[in-house]
């Protein structure tokens, strides 16, 4: 089976669906940005659940503040797939007008972005699975799934930002091809691709360590 991606002139998404908000647009994401917010700290002494809560409250508002649209159409909702998207691209002139770029890409940003939310659903399975296994407390788990989350969160959040910065810096140059807007799409997709790999290693190897470091505290308190 070739690489969907292998044609420079072409451009072939999966099937995803995902429902958004029309002209919703989604910024706030970039390349390589799992970097940043990628450490989950692992200090219940310091930590309280409600202070956490609070910190992951505080950046989800500032995120919200990002993809605010005021556009009147705005709370239209349409379904949109991996296939949408590809004929779109696949029906471009040789040069792309702005408007086509922007279309396109913020639709291929909220397929995607569902894709690593939908992740974060399979690493809270993960995490109760883990738990039981080591038969860690609930308080336990939701504090180590909070510092996950909160990890996941900072990440997407700075990814989806240098992804548009290079949205932008094609949009300023004078050559807007159709060849370099593909390739930006497959550069984009690709890096999406490699952050939920790393982001779904990084949290299930950290849960499962911090439920078997339960598990040893457990043991201790018993025979101690």
């Amino acid at each position: 089976m070739g690489d969907q991606y292998s044609s420079s002139n072409s451009i072939n998404m999966d099937d995803s669906t995902v429902t958004l908000i029309k002209n919703k647009n989604p910024k706030a994401s970039a390349y390589g940005a799992q970097k940043g917010n990628s450490n989950i700290k692992n200090d219940h002494e310091n930590d309280s659940a409600s202070e956490i809560m609070s910190t992951i409250g505080s950046e989800s508002i500032s995120e919200e503040s990002i993809n605010q649209d005021n556009s009147a159409d705005s709370k239209n909702e349409e379904q949109i797939t991996g296939k949408i998207i590809s004929d779109l691209v696949n029906s471009l002139g040789e040069t792309v007008k702005i408007s086509e770029m922007t279309h396109i890409f913020n639709l291929m940003m909220a397929l995607e972005r569902k894709k690593y939310d939908n992740l974060e659903n399979d690493i809270i399975l993960y995490a109760d699975e883990a738990a039981k296994k080591q038969t860690a407390t609930e308080r336990y788990k939701t504090l180590e799934w909070i510092r996950v989350q909160y990890s996941l969160m900072g990440s997407v959040i700075n990814f989806e930002k240098n992804a548009y910065k290079t949205l932008r810096y094609l949009i300023k140059s004078e050559t807007q091809s159709r060849a370099e807007f593909i390739n930006l799409i497959k550069c984009a997709r690709n890096s999406w691709n490699s952050l939920r790999k790393d982001k779904e290693y990084m949290a299930k190897e950290h849960i499962a360590k911090s439920m078997k470091k339960f598990n040893k505290k457990k043991k201790y308190y018993v025979y101690s």
